[in-house]
């Protein structure tokens, strides 16, 4: 799943966060939308440097893995928080705006599907994953840059309401 490394010790947890990725959305499928706000909210604290405890979900413990991997390997801190940030985002808009459409069995608008799609199948969170394959974290002004953004929807499938 990363066409972009073969470095093992990058290699590793791109695939954990790929795994915990695909976990968290299946674990969470049919549980209230105030736990899963929980869990999101816990990976946040977790990926961003807090530490599993025992009694919790072993998701927790891979996602402390692969950052302390990440960082072994030298990927800095506001990397850590804007992979974080994905993967809340992917919880946020991708999963717990899809329950809602599950649970009412409705369907959204389909410019309403499309943002929620692009963020329900993980793919704008996943695209994290090419900073640490290539092995380095791009700088948050080019990051944050509208043609880089472009680029990262457009990897996701995220179409603007022109388009549609």
């Amino acid at each position: 799943m990363s066409a972009t490394t073969t470095n093992a010790d990058l290699l590793i947890p791109i695939c954990r966060f790929l795994l915990y990725e695909t976990y968290f959305d299946d674990y969470v499928e049919i549980i209230p939308l105030e736990e899963v706000a929980a869990l999101r909210d816990r990976a946040f604290e977790v990926m961003t440097g807090d530490s599993a405890r025992p009694d919790e979900i072993g998701m927790f413990r891979q996602m402390e893995i692969a950052r302390k991997e990440w960082i072994a390997n030298g990927m800095p801190q506001f990397w850590i928080e804007r992979m974080a940030k994905g993967f809340w985002e992917f919880i946020t808009y991708g999963i717990m705006e899809e329950t809602h459409f599950k649970l009412t069995q409705t369907y959204p608008t389909l410019a309403r599907y499309l943002l929620i799609r692009s963020h329900s199948i993980g793919q704008l969170a996943y695209g994290n994953m090419i900073d640490p394959a290539l092995g380095s974290a791009l700088p948050e002004h080019i990051h944050k840059h509208p043609a880089i953004q472009r680029a990262a929807s457009a990897i996701a499938g995220l179409f603007s309401l022109k388009e549609l």
